[in-house]
């Protein structure tokens, strides 16, 4: 990957508002990609912190940690939550297509893994960090 060419990193606070807070700060952060490029961020962050609320214990006291690096053509991004290190136990779920029982939730990283490049998980020093990376253009 090319040096990082711009990078913005910042704590949001969990709870349900965090999924609307990680939206504006990409918004406030992100000028200049297309409509199809913004779309798909917004939907892939909006998961991300959605689960990291949900599984990650990012409740209200515990923030999670929204960072983004764009160098040359690539953007990636990365949620960090406070919660258990899902490394430890096989890593995160992932649903598959035709789900079970009929549920309506828990599509969230299915979602990541069909509109993102590339994505993945990573150890962080008390949580979960999980990544997706998505072209800039």
């Amino acid at each position: 990957m090319d040096p990082v060419t711009h990078f913005f990193g910042l704590e949001l606070p969990g709870g349900v508002e965090a999924g609307g807070a990680a939206r504006r700060a990409v918004m406030e952060h992100m000028d200049g990609l297309s409509d199809a490029v913004q779309a798909d961020v917004l939907l892939l962050v909006t998961e991300l912190v959605t689960n990291a609320v949900r599984h990650g214990g990012a409740r209200p006291g515990a923030p999670v940690r929204l960072e983004c690096r764009r160098a040359g053509d690539r953007l990636r991004f990365l949620v960090t939550d406070p919660g258990t290190n899902l490394l430890s136990n096989g890593g995160p779920p992932v649903r598959v297509a035709g789900g079970t029982n009929g549920d309506s939730s828990g599509w969230g990283l299915f979602i990541v893994e069909q509109v993102a490049d590339r994505w993945g998980v990573l150890a962080a020093p008390a949580g979960t960090s999980v990544w997706f990376e998505v072209a800039a253009a």
